[in-house]
């Protein structure tokens, strides 16, 4: 369902019996009415709940204790941090967010989040070009994750005992060169033991569309470089899991974020 925001939607919680509502929030729609409107659907019996477009200011939510939301997806606008909240969901299975600039806070509540198993992110960077998934005792029923990193410049990087029930796991970046992963090469895959499936997906120079081989690249290049090394990594894993990589010719530039770790804004045009 898609609709525009209006007191029509006040009446969404009062539907008893209603489990699965998708709601469109049109850019022009005052924030302050996208707060109270969806904090009163958390409060609803909805069990899945997909939100797109904006204005979003998750941290104002105040969802009730307990919150039964199971499926929760807000993507068409990037929100600016993981609010503190979330980790208190203690039903929900499946997220999908889109982050401007992932930092320590955001994978801390994430991670606590108790029954989560699918998560799907994207974002633009992290904060100090830096993604690390750390081996506490966070993410510990995750078996999907999927990570879009839309610029330039981040280290993501598992650490050992990280995601120990880590099933399949896609990432997507972009590389131009090595400063494009800020000290990165084969993002710590080998600590994730339980992994059956990667799928990797490279936006680069080599003029080229579809499934990459390294060993069919006969130029050398840093992308059959870093491959290796990410399969080499996958190659350990007790399970062999399958691993499939995609190459994508990035018709955008390389922008190295990293190099600027106090940027609040960032505005850039780009095809993809």
């Amino acid at each position: 369902m898609s609709c525009e925001l209006g007191k029509s939607l006040q009446g969404f919680s009062q539907l008893s019996k209603l489990r699965t509502l998708k709601v469109h929030l049109f850019w022009w729609s005052d924030a302050e009415e996208c707060q109270n409107y969806v904090s009163a659907l958390l409060s609803s019996n909805l069990h899945h709940l997909y939100l797109t477009g904006g204005p979003l200011i998750m941290e104002k939510w105040y969802p009730p204790s307990p919150c039964i939301i199971r499926k929760l997806h807000i993507i068409g606008c990037y929100i600016r941090k993981v609010p503190n909240w979330m980790s208190s969901l203690g039903s929900l299975t499946e997220l999908q967010l889109w982050i401007h600039r992932m930092g320590p806070n955001d994978i801390e509540i994430l991670g606590a989040i108790p029954s989560l198993c699918f998560l799907k992110l994207k974002t633009m960077c992290g904060i100090n070009g830096r993604i690390i998934i750390c081996s506490n005792k966070g993410f510990r029923s995750l078996t999907y994750f999927s990570l879009r990193i839309k610029r330039c410049g981040t280290l993501l990087e598992f650490e050992p005992e990280s995601m120990p029930k880590l099933d399949n796991f896609q990432v997507e970046f972009r590389l131009h060169g090595m400063d494009c992963l800020n000290g990165a090469s084969d993002f710590g895959i080998q600590h994730l033991s339980a992994l059956t499936k990667v799928k990797i997906g490279i936006w680069g120079n080599i003029c080229s569309d579809g499934i990459y081989d390294p060993e069919q690249d006969m130029n050398n290049s840093i992308t059959r470089s870093v491959v290796s090394l990410i399969k080499a990594a996958i190659e350990k894993l007790p399970n062999h899991p399958t691993s499939r990589f995609h190459l994508e010719y990035d018709h955008g530039r390389c922008l190295l974020v990293s190099s600027r770790p106090d940027l609040e804004t960032l505005i850039v045009n780009s095809s993809s």
